[in-house]
């Protein structure tokens, strides 16, 4: 049997993402698999013991806000684990017309490797600014040598020109 925990968080930015500089809400209601409504408050609503295998979320934003991201979800569940999936909500925002009632919903799988892990905003350039460091050497090194060709041409060009 594994875990689900689902947060609200306010989706600042309007797009769709958790990143970490956005305060979770209170008072969103989640159903899972058609189940009785549950509200989530504080950082997130953890449900144990559920059956392994695809699990429907449906979610309804708290009070005064409106859903950013999808109404619904569908989730694997694995056992032995927890998993975490996130709606994002916002003030001002309108709710285009609700989808007819066979719509399908979001699949979301996440590798395992991902799995509960935070979303930095950031990890774009977290992953460039270590491939800049790892290349570090090598980029000093052709700098050193770009500037030691310079000195050279600009005393032989002096030489010759004076």
């Amino acid at each position: 049997r594994g875990t689900l925990c689902i947060r609200f968080f306010d989706d600042l930015n309007q797009n769709a993402q958790y990143e970490t500089d956005e305060a979770a809400l209170d008072g969103g209601q989640v159903a899972i698999n058609g189940g009785a409504g549950l509200v989530v408050s504080g950082e997130s609503l953890c449900v144990n013991d559920l059956e392994g295998g695809t699990a429907s979320v449906a979610a309804n934003a708290p009070e005064g806000y409106n859903l950013t991201t999808s109404r619904r979800l569908q989730v694997e569940i694995v056992p032995q684990r927890t998993q975490l999936i996130s709606f994002g909500a916002a003030e001002g925002i309108t709710v285009p017309d609700i989808p007819a009632a066979d719509e399908q919903p979001v699949i979301v799988r996440m590798p395992e490797a991902y799995q509960n892990q935070p979303v930095s905003s950031s990890s774009e350039n977290s992953e460039f600014a270590d491939t800049i460091f790892e290349y570090s050497g090598f980029i000093v090194l052709a700098v050193a040598v770009i500037i030691l060709i310079g000195g050279a041409l600009l005393a032989i060009y002096l030489r010759l020109f004076r």
